[in-house]
């Protein structure tokens, strides 16, 4: 089978060119290019039908409305990204089944991950999602019904000779990530340790998006990417060779759909829906397909991260 992790790098090309944005009417920031897209499903979704146990449990606005409103970035390939006006990916395979599972058609808006919280709770989305890891900081805002396992590692550039194995191993040297993403949060709380242990606190730089910091470190602005594993996968293979992958991985944690804080209803929807894609056998299709089984977490759960 053709990885399709392969054809996610398309997507990755024009993002580091170009990352413009607007702001909409409620006064969110929206994504580069066309804010709302049709998204997806890949072969590997198949025919899900309706679970009614599951159905019932969904707010009356939304079940009566038959839509289920979502915001996520589109730009982080495997998880969601663009191809021809579609959002595909992992995560728009996801998005798709739950829908499916609950009776409801999904509506994508391509928002800046910055913005997700802000747009929950503005009442623009339903939920939101794109790579959202699950964080006791913001699960004050947000509650998470987490469906995948994460981890944390490097991208250096190939002709750089950085040598980075550990988070120590950083004190020093300038780091980059999007806004608000939780490789972020975590090179702040080193940067402290680094300071404490009277070495050099590390220089984070911040962009709108993932593709600008990657841009940031092909141009040599900065000395390493901390990401995602997935995001980090898709990336060194849409690089022609530029970029690799320290094999070195940190930050262990969940992932999940947000959903605004205290919608119990919605979350347990939510929840319900991918325990049945767990048990009929999609939610192992669809990790395969991505080539990210690693990710696979034995049951969905609503804020997973203790600590």
């Amino acid at each position: 089978m053709k990885s399709k992790v392969m054809v996610a790098v398309v997507a990755i090309v024009p993002l580091l060119l170009a990352s413009g944005c607007s702001i909409s009417a409620s006064g969110i920031e929206l994504g580069s290019g066309p804010p709302d897209f049709q998204l997806h499903a890949s072969s590997a979704v198949g025919d899900i039908p309706v679970n009614h146990t599951a159905r019932a449990l969904l707010p009356t606005s939304i079940r009566d409305s038959g839509i289920l409103r979502v915001g996520g970035q589109t730009s982080q390939p495997p998880y969601l990204q663009t191809e021809s006006g579609d959002v595909t990916g992992l995560e728009s395979d996801f998005i798709v089944s739950v829908a499916r599972t609950l009776g409801l058609e999904p509506k994508m808006t391509n928002t800046k991950f910055i913005s997700l919280v802000p747009g929950l709770a503005s009442e623009r989305f339903d939920v939101v999602m794109g790579n959202f890891s699950d964080t006791l900081v913001r699960q004050q805002s947000v509650d998470f019904v987490d469906y995948a396992a994460s981890k944390q590692t490097f991208v250096v550039r190939t002709d750089s000779g950085t040598q980075v194995s550990t988070l120590d191993d950083l004190c020093g040297r300038s780091v980059a990530g999007a806004i608000g993403a939780k490789s972020i949060m975590l090179m702040h709380d080193q940067s402290i340790k680094c300071d404490n242990a009277g070495k050099r606190p590390l220089k984070i730089k911040t962009f709108p998006t993932f593709a600008d910091a990657t841009l940031a470190l092909l141009n040599g602005r900065v000395e390493v990417i901390p990401i995602d594993y997935g995001l980090a996968r898709a990336l060194v293979r849409g690089t022609d060779g530029k970029l690799e992958i320290i094999e070195s991985f940190y930050g262990q944690g969940l992932i999940g759909v947000g959903v605004r804080k205290g919608e119990s209803n919605l979350a347990d929807a939510m929840q319900a829906a991918f325990s049945v894609l767990m048990d009929n056998g999609a939610y192992r299709r669809i990790l395969d397909h991505w080539e990210l089984q690693g990710m696979s977490i034995p049951e969905p759960v609503v804020n997973g991260v203790k600590k």
